[in-house]
C-alpha cells in the first residue's frame, strides 16, 4: 500500500505538480515510463524501484525450473514491453474502478461521491482533503490523522497503512459498504476494534479458514488470532450486532467474536482444520460450546495471542502491530521512536493473565493495579534484571505493592510498564501523561503524577505527600531499581522505600 501511494506522489512531481491532469497512479508491481507516460510491468528477474519508478534487477529473484536444460537469462532491458503497456485515459489517470468485479455483493450507494471510502481514480475525486488510496476501485482517505476527531464524520482513524494512519469509512453491518468491500472489525492500536469498510479481496475465505490478512476473508469476516493461528471470524458482536442463530458471541481476548455453536468436534470439521468443540464463556459469562482451537491451558505470565491459549481465559495483548519506522513490535505510537504503531494481526502477542481484586485472589502470582480498568494477575520475578516474557514484549520485573496479598515490604512482578503513568521512566515533562518528570537535571527520572482520593498510583509507585502535594513516587527494593543519581531510601514523608534524588537527601 505504501509503495503505490509513494509512486503516485513521485509521479506527480515527475509530471509537474501544477498539472493535476497528468497525475498517474500505477499499481505496486508496475513501473512508469516518463517518455510514453504509461505504466508497465517489469520483466522476470526485475522489481520496481519506487524511488525512481523504474524497473531494476531483483537480487532475490530465482528463475523457474528449466525444463529445457538451458538457463533463462535475465533481461537487463528496462524498456516497457509493448504487450504490457496500459495507456492513460482522457483524465490522465488509470481508471481504478475497473479493478472491481461488477458481480460482488454490496451497496453501490453506501458512500457518497468524494467521501471517505468512496471510489476514486485520482486525488481530485475526493473531498475534504482526502486522497485516492490504492485499494480496489480507489478509496478516498485522509492520511496522517491523529484520532477520529481529525477525520470527517462517520470515519475512523486507524493505523492500517504502512506509512501511518488513515481515515476509513465506519460501518455497522452488511449492506453499509461498496461492492467488493465488507464491514470488518479491525483492531486498533489500543487493543479495541472498529468496524470499517475493508476490501474483501479475491480469496473470499469462509469462517474458520486460515488467513494472512483481513482482505483474505469473505464479506464481514476479519482475520484474527484464534489459538495457534489466524482464522476468518466475524468480530464485534454484542446486543446491537448479534451473531447468527448457529453462532455464539464470545471473547477472543481483545474483542468479541462470533464462533459456530457445536455439540461435538465432528460439527467443526467443515469449518477448518484443527478446530475442536470446547466450552467458552459468552458475554454474559454463560458457558457455551463453540468451534475453536484447543485451549492450551497456559499459566499466568505465559506468552499468548488469544484467550483460548490461557488457563485463565484472559490474554492481555501487549503487542498489536509493528512500528512504521523500525519494524519493531509495539502496542501504542509512543513505543515507536519516529513512526506510528501499524496494526498487524500477524504481529500480535500478549501475556496470560486474569482479573483479580483484594478479595478475588490470583491462583498464582500477585494481583497488581497497572492503571487499567481493573487489577490483573502478574507472574512473580526476583529482581530488576530478571527476564520477563518473550523478547520485545516490553515486560519488566518491577518492585511494587500488590493489591493482594498485601506485603509491607513489597514484591517483584512481571508487568507491562505503560509510558507516562506515575513512577514510569521519563527524561522530560512531555513524556508524562500528567504531572512533572521528577528530574531537575539531565538524565532519566520518573513521572511524579498527581494522586489522592479516587486517583491512585499504578504498581511500581506509591502515593505520598511531598512539598504540599500528593504525587506518585517510584517504589524500590534497592538502588538497582532507581536511575543514576537516585537513592532507594525511606524519608520523612514515606515509611516505604522510594527512589529519591541524591541532592534532596
Amino acid at each position: 500500500m505504501l509503495h503505490a501511494r509513494t509512486l503516485t506522489v513521485l509521479l506527480a512531481v515527475l509530471l509537474g505538480a501544477c498539472n493535476t491532469q497528468r497525475v498517474v497512479t500505477c499499481r505496486p508491481d508496475e513501473a512508469f515510463d516518463k517518455a510514453l507516460k504509461v505504466c508497465y510491468k517489469c520483466q522476470p528477474g526485475e522489481k520496481v524501484d519506487h524511488a525512481t519508478a523504474s524497473c531494476v534487477p531483483d537480487p532475490n529473484w530465482e528463475p523457474p525450473a528449466d525444463t529445457t536444460g538451458e538457463d533463462t537469462p535475465v533481461s537487463p532491458d528496462t524498456t516497457p514491453p509493448s504487450d504490457t503497456m496500459e495507456l492513460l485515459d482522457e483524465r490522465g489517470g488509470e481508471d481504478r474502478g475497473t479493478d472491481l468485479p461488477t458481480d460482488q455483493p454490496g451497496n453501490p450507494d453506501a458512500v457518497p461521491p468524494g467521501a471517505v471510502g468512496a471510489a476514486c481514480a485520482m486525488d481530485k475525486d475526493c473531498a475534504d482533503g482526502a486522497v485516492c488510496f490504492d485499494w480496489p476501485g480507489g478509496y478516498c482517505t485522509v492520511l496522517g490523522c491523529t484520532g477520529d476527531a481529525a477525520c470527517p464524520d462517520g470515519a475512523a482513524c486507524l493505523p492500517l497503512l504502512e506509512n501511518g494512519t488513515g481515515c476509513f469509512d465506519r460501518c455497522g453491518g452488511p449492506g453499509e459498504c461498496r461492492p467488493g468491500y465488507g464491514c470488518k472489525g479491525v483492531p486498533d492500536a489500543a487493543g479495541g476494534a472498529a468496524g470499517i469498510c475493508h476490501p474483501t479481496g479475491t480469496q473470499q475465505l469462509p469462517a474458520g479458514a486460515t488467513c494472512t490478512g483481513h482482505g483474505d476473508c469473505a464479506g464481514d469476516l476479519s482475520c484474527v488470532h484464534l489459538g495457534g493461528g489466524l482464522r476468518c471470524v466475524r468480530v464485534g458482536c454484542g446486543l446491537e450486532t448479534p451473531c447468527a442463530e448457529t453462532e455464539e458471541c464470545v471473547w477472543l481476548g481483545w474483542v468479541s467474536a462470533c464462533l459456530a455453536a457445536c455439540d461435538s468436534t465432528a460439527d467443526c470439521a467443515d469449518l477448518g482444520d484443527g478446530l475442536v468443540c470446547e466450552e467458552r464463556e459468552d458475554l454474559s459469562e454463560k458457558a457455551v460450546d463453540v468451534c475453536t482451537t484447543p485451549s492450551g491451558g497456559l499459566p499466568v505470565g505465559s506468552s499468548c495471542v488469544s484467550a483460548a491459549e490461557c488457563q485463565s481465559g484472559v490474554c492481555d495483548l501487549v503487542v498489536v502491530g509493528i512500528c512504521s519506522d523500525s519494524g519493531k513490535p509495539c502496542a501504542t505510537d509512543q513505543a515507536c521512536t519516529m513512526g506510528v504503531c501499524v496494526s498487524n494481526p500477524a504481529a500480535q502477542e500478549g501475556v496470560c493473565t486474569d482479573w483479580c481484586s483484594g478479595t478475588d485472589l490470583c491462583e498464582e502470582g500477585f494481583c497488581v493495579d497497572l492503571g487499567g480498568e481493573a487489577p490483573v494477575c502478574a507472574s512473580t520475578c526476583t529482581g530488576w534484571n530478571d527476564p520477563c516474557g518473550a523478547p520485545d514484549m516490553g515486560l519488566s520485573c518491577v518492585f511494587g505493592d500488590p493489591v493482594s496479598p498485601p506485603s509491607p515490604s513489597g514484591k517483584y512482578a512481571c508487568v507491562l510498564v505503560k509510558p507516562g503513568l506515575g513512577g514510569t521512566p521519563c527524561e522530560d515533562d512531555l513524556q508524562c501523561a500528567t504531572g512533572d518528570c521528577y528530574r531537575p537535571g539531565d538524565g532519566e527520572g520518573f513521572c511524579a503524577s498527581p494522586c489522592g482520593v479516587g486517583k491512585g498510583c499504578p504498581f511500581g509507585a506509591i502515593c505520598v505527600q511531598k512539598a504540599g502535594a500528593s504525587v506518585c513516587m517510584k517504589r524500590c527494593a534497592s538502588d538497582f531499581d532507581c536511575a543514576a543519581d537516585f537513592t532507594c531510601t525511606t524519608t520523612t514523608y514515606s515509611a516505604k522505600t522510594i527512589c529519591v534524588l541524591d541532592e534532596e537527601l
